[in-house]
């Protein structure tokens, strides 16, 4: 397979793996198994170049499946994408052939879940720190196991796809997403945070995405938590002697709402853009036909994964934007912009 090619397959595949990783709770909201990983093991023999630019696709990638293109996970995502992916090359390139898959694939375990902590700490405090032992005793287990299975997959010499892509509303709904996306991140009280979070719910449902409230649930949990680490205010009640504040639950609460409304958001605004050109467009078609294969094959998981990823028969793929209208866009910003300009006036 020539590299124009290739990079856009195993970027899809990061996007595919990811979208499986998606059915698997996590104990961490955001920790991921590692299997978009798996594409970045298959490309130890590419170039500098063109594997951090893997790395970058796959960390755009998995933010655009996941739906959290514009929220601060698309910081993380792509940060601990390109910090793993070039400690894994580096380790590849010093240590040669005495260092194992599994060797590299733990460095990049280690280094994914060190800049996972370090950019929730910028958002949520330092209290994220205390999730680090947990996330690596999870990460080390997941890394063997993302590293075995790249050992047992197969790249096909070539792929044929049938393109039938059309654009969806990338134009307005990528600006509508900006604008909805900063005015959330700008809230600063509870109740607005919580007006906002409930209209991005109701757009989320508008196109026709899935609600899933037990991620939202669960950061909740871990954000107040982790505010509750730094005391501000009236003391409300003590946990073994540890002060539980007004001011801290607030923070966390405001914090969680925030992201929460921005994570709807972006994945709502995910079934309105589909992207059809360049690599970016090359990387989704592929993406979309490992979605249609994986629906129609049959067998065990290992089984319809490789059966899904030997694309060597023409698949035809459909676009999968929903044209909202465009009322509906600019309703919800609208509404967000008047919900920011609330809290400031108001609360």
């Amino acid at each position: 397979m020539q590299k124009q090619d290739k990079i856009p397959y195993l970027a899809a595949i990061s996007l595919f793996m990811s979208a499986l990783e998606m059915f698997i709770p996590k104990p961490i909201p955001f920790f991921r198994l590692g299997l978009a990983n798996i594409p970045l093991l298959l490309a130890l023999d590419m170039d500098i170049g063109s594997f951090m630019l893997l790395a970058l696709m796959k960390g755009l990638g998995t933010s655009y499946v996941s739906g959290n293109l514009f929220s601060i996970f698309v910081l993380m995502s792509i940060s601990q994408s390109v910090i793993s992916a070039f400690a894994m090359y580096a380790v590849s390139r010093l240590f040669g052939k005495h260092i194992s898959i599994y060797g590299i694939s733990m460095t990049g375990a280690l280094s994914s879940a060190s800049m996972q902590i370090l950019i929730a700490s910028l958002y949520a405090g330092n209290g994220m720190f205390m999730f680090f032992t947990p996330l690596l005793l999870i990460s080390f287990p997941a890394s063997i196991i993302t590293a075995f299975a790249s050992s047992h997959i197969r790249i096909p010499d070539r792929i044929s796809i049938e393109k039938d892509s059309e654009d969806g509303k990338s134009g307005i709904a990528i600006a509508a997403m900006l604008i909805s996306g900063l005015s959330v991140m700008m809230l600063r009280s509870p109740i607005p945070a919580a007006i906002s979070f409930a209209a991005a719910l109701a757009f989320q449902k508008s196109t026709g995405r899935k609600i899933r409230l037990l991620p939202h649930i669960i950061m909740l949990a871990v954000m107040v938590v982790s505010s509750a680490i730094t005391p501000e205010g009236k003391v409300l009640f003590s946990v073994f002697s540890f002060p539980v504040t007004e001011g801290a639950l607030i923070r966390g609460m405001t914090s969680s709402l925030r992201l929460s409304a921005a994570l709807a958001l972006s994945q709502g605004f995910y079934k309105c853009i589909k992207p059809s050109r360049g690599i970016i467009g090359e990387t989704i078609i592929i993406f979309s036909a490992l979605i249609g294969r994986w629906e129609y094959t049959k067998g065990s998981i290992s089984e319809r994964i490789e059966e899904t990823l030997m694309l060597n028969n023409a698949i035809k793929t459909e676009n999968n934007a929903i044209n909202i209208p465009d009322f509906t866009i600019i309703l919800i910003t609208v509404i967000l912009i008047f919900v920011l300009v609330c809290d400031y006036l108001f609360f």
